[in-house]
């Protein structure tokens, strides 16, 4: 499932340049707060990696050293502690993550750790509640980071299934509640709408945010501002405002004006002579500053039509970590000279032989690829895993007991563990996963598929029954389609992993092994793996 960027609300040149001299000047003031409180931020919630969050991405005038000061004490926090950030509260992981990609780091190697592995964990992330399944998103998201296997996890994280785990906590009058049941809570559904807002191409979820957006708007009151537990004040209101920059949604917006104010009018009567306070009139806040700042960070990116808060694909990276992060992208080079004598232009000699470069596919005997054949579902799950850039060493530790006929020995257990464990393949039934057996083109859709979302490749979403009438009805036997391959396909053809020039989609014909080659390089390259 793939991130959407969302359609900022059109406003005019005239009102852009009215609000954004104000807005300069009220997020130069936050900035320069922040920056003389907050001289040297250490990891953690106040005076850390919020204050991070917030002059990174405001664009405030910060020395270099000041943010390669803070990834140093971070390394050193992360190594004392063996890479273990907090046992329990996995919050710890994303808002450092986040902190360290905003300063064009990468939380894949801190020390020598990734940061992002504990997030894979879905049982850990998500007994915080729902703070964890939002954070662990925005994190993966901020980045465009494919959620890593983590082998020690009990359920291995998908995308998808914190997606669900979001869903699942709203509430009937379209507000979010911390816990199941609860009350809903202006700050979490703001949250919730935070991470959900890449994945508004989903229908499930696009219908979701619109009810929790009436649900804001219902809250909103007078002043402009929102309360939490019976009190109005700044933190709820900042958490709005970087949901609607997320969603594209205008400070004018009437759904989020009351009485002639907005959101960020709002904000901004928090602050006195000498910056935030947490309630209006209040003492001057930390903790309210340094959110204030990267809402108004928020505001002012939408107003110029930059990148939003947490799209973080614009910040320029690091050097010293720009060399770390381009290899664990790529596959490695595992044969630089390798041919196949059965293998010509009209059988993927391209993509063929460069799978095998790389060691994703192999040849039946030297030099021999028999593009014709057909392939077994063991085979396939383990050129899916390789093409997103798993090896045997991750293979031997997903070694799986859930299929009777999958044994410990067989040279496939662990790629087909893998690929279970990463929500790729089923077996054909609880206990029985049929590895000889043959797999088909619709069989082989699906799989790449949920291949592309767990490596976050693409836009796995669809948007309704249209669009998949749509794109396979150009094909004289899609009515021959199974029910629950249709959006696979239509996902392949529309990413181009299978070519929309083909006369015919033939679901239910074994794929040929040279057309599973074509299928994952296709996968590989737009994933920029190789």
């Amino acid at each position: 499932m793939k991130r959407t960027v969302s359609i900022f609300a059109a406003i005019t040149a005239a009102a852009l340049m009215s609000v954004q001299v104000y807005a300069d000047s009220e997020l130069d003031e936050a900035a320069a707060f922040v920056r003389n409180a907050v001289t040297e931020p250490s990891v953690g919630m106040i005076g850390g990696e919020w204050a991070v969050l917030g002059l990174a991405r405001s664009g405030a005038d910060i020395t270099d050293k000041y943010f390669d000061d803070y990834y140093s004490r971070v390394v050193s926090f992360t190594e004392e502690r063996g890479g273990v950030l907090d046992d329990r509260k996995y919050t710890e992981y994303s808002r450092t993550a986040i902190a360290v990609t905003a300063i064009g780091r990468d939380p894949r190697n801190v020390g020598g750790y990734n940061l992002l592995l504990p997030l894979a964990d879905f049982n850990k992330t998500v007994w915080q509640g729902l703070n964890g399944s939002v954070f662990a998103l925005i994190a993966f998201d901020c980045g465009d980071y494919e959620i890593p296997i983590n082998p020690d996890a009990e359920v291995q994280a998908t995308r998808e299934m914190y997606i669900n785990e979001i869903l699942s906590h709203q509430n009937e009058d379209g507000g979010f509640s911390l816990a199941d049941g609860g009350e809903a809570e202006v700050d979490i559904t703001a949250m919730a709408l935070t991470a959900l807002s890449e994945y508004t191409s989903v229908s499930q979820v696009s219908e979701a945010v619109e009810r929790s957006v009436n649900y804001l708007s219902s809250q909103q009151l007078e002043s402009g501002g929102f309360s939490s537990a019976g009190s109005e004040n700044l933190e709820s209101a900042v958490q709005v405002m970087v949901a609607m920059t997320s969603l594209g949604i205008s400070d004018s917006d009437e759904r989020f004006v009351k009485n002639g104010k907005g959101v960020y009018d709002n904000i901004l009567s928090y602050k006195g002579r000498d910056g935030f306070s947490h309630e209006r009139n209040g003492g001057v806040n930390e903790m309210s500053n340094e959110q204030a700042l990267y809402a108004l960070a928020a505001h002012d990116r939408a107003a110029r039509g930059k990148n939003r808060l947490y799209d973080m694909s614009d910040v320029v990276k690091s050097e010293e970590n720009s060399e770390n992060a381009e290899n664990s992208e790529k596959l490695p080079v595992v044969n630089g000279d390798v041919s196949f004598e059965d293998v010509d232009e009209a059988h993927g000699k391209k993509e063929v032989e460069e799978l095998a470069k790389y060691g994703v596919i192999n040849g039946k005997a030297e030099n021999v690829f028999a593009p014709e054949d057909s392939m077994t579902r063991a085979e396939f799950a383990a050129i899916v895993v390789r093409g997103l850039g798993y090896g045997a060493e991750d293979a031997d530790q997903s070694r799986t007991e859930r299929f009777d006929d999958v044994r410990s020995s067989d040279w496939f257990a662990g790629y087909v563990g893998l690929a279970e464990r990463c929500g790729i393949i089923n077996g054909i039934s609880e206990t029985e996963f049929n590895p000889n057996g043959t797999i088909t083109r619709e069989q082989a859709a699906v799989m790449v598929s949920r291949a592309m979302m767990v490596g976050g490749i693409g836009n796995t979403g669809i948007s309704g029954e249209a669009e998949i009438r749509d794109m396979l009805s150009q094909f004289g036997d899609y009515t021959g389609i199974s029910d629950w391959a249709r959006e696979a396909l239509t996902v392949c053809y529309r990413e181009n992993i299978l070519s929309q020039s083909d006369t015919a989609i033939e679901p239910q014909r074994p794929i040929m092994r040279y057309e599973v080659a074509e299928m994952i390089y296709n996968m590989a390259v737009k994933g920029k793996l190789i």
